[in-house]
């Protein structure tokens, strides 16, 4: 798709490391998700999104989220 053909060759969005854009990409593709949106095809997708995930404060954020929902 777009999102995957954009990512070719790139660790992030937009310039060359995590910035808003790759986070709002990141968020969207969380979403899509959820949703039902199957990324799991597009191998560089699913790079993308643990690239991100593994950035610290994504990470705390995340981590937080399923916190808050178990309670």
């Amino acid at each position: 798709g777009i999102v995957a053909k954009g990512l070719e060759g790139r660790d992030y969005l937009v310039g060359g490391g995590f910035t808003v854009a790759a986070a709002y990409l990141f968020w969207w593709l969380t979403l899509a998700s959820r949703v039902g949106i199957n990324t799991s095809t597009h191998a560089g997708i699913e790079a993308y999104k643990a690239r991100c995930a593994a950035v610290p404060g994504v990470r705390a954020a995340l981590d937080h989220e399923v916190a808050q929902s178990a309670r």
